[in-house]
């Protein structure tokens, strides 16, 4: 029988992942704490699901949109980490909700 997750390509299992956590937190124009270090995180998902705002996340404080990864608004792009550490965002405006899926071990 052939493999069912092969005819779709961007779908990934990880090994051992067992809990799966989702939520939407508003971002603002502060750089703040977006997920705390987890040494059990297996990955996360961002998505910035604002019509104009693009939201900046980085690896340390503060995140700032000249250290931070772009996340372009209006859910056009999806990051997916693999980091078990902190962490930061800022946003281009206030209230700039991001979607994350948190995956476990």
């Amino acid at each position: 029988m052939a493999n069912p997750v092969s005819a779709y390509p961007d779908i990934h299992i990880l090994q051992g992942a067992s809990t799966l956590s989702c939520s939407t937190v508003d971002i603002g124009a502060t750089s703040s704490l977006l997920l705390a270090a987890n040494d059990t995180r297996a990955s996360v998902t961002l998505k910035n699901t604002h019509a104009t705002q693009t939201i900046f996340i980085a690896g340390a404080n503060p995140a700032t949109s000249a250290n931070g990864f772009a996340l372009a608004p209006a859910s056009a792009q999806l990051i997916t980490l693999e980091t078990t550490s902190a962490l930061y965002a800022i946003a281009s405006g206030a209230t700039t909700p991001i979607e994350i899926i948190e995956i476990s071990a």
